[in-house]
């Protein structure tokens, strides 16, 4: 049959909005992962170290392999 114009425009919109979640998301990662030297490093590192030791390293996990967006998840 047709597809309802109303579903069919949430589907198009939560596309939208997963597309610019995912690509927010990439550049973090990106950023987290790009090499760098000295102080930023140091800064860099030590923060990643905390963060990771804390009760929130599973749920940063999940986001970091982008697991948060439920639009993009296989059903």
């Amino acid at each position: 049959g047709v597809p309802d114009p109303t579903r069919l425009a949430r589907w198009e919109r939560d596309r939208l909005r997963s597309a610019r979640r995912a690509a927010v998301q990439s550049e973090i990662n990106t950023a987290l992962g790009r090499p760098v030297r000295g102080l930023t490093r140091l800064v860099r590192d030590a923060g990643l170290r905390a963060v990771l030791a804390s009760p929130a390293a599973a749920g940063l996990a999940s986001v970091y392999a982008m697991g948060r967006d439920r639009a993009a998840r296989v059903r």
